[in-house]
């Protein structure tokens, strides 16, 4: 199983995913992001997870 972690999905994050969920770059995505509407229209993306900052503590 192939993955990509993505940190940050702004602009140029969220350009970078659409285009390599599009090219199947990856099976699976794994997005961090901070801003939670920046993220909310992957939250019916079966092969996308987004990380719940809160869990992380650094």
């Amino acid at each position: 199983m192939t993955g990509v972690l993505l940190v940050g999905c702004g602009k140029m994050g969220g350009a970078l995913l659409e285009g390599w969920r599009k090219n199947k770059a990856a099976e699976r995505f794994v997005v961090i992001e901070p801003m939670e509407a920046a993220v909310a229209h992957l939250s019916d993306a079966a092969d996308v997870t987004v990380v719940d900052l809160s869990l992380i503590h650094i």
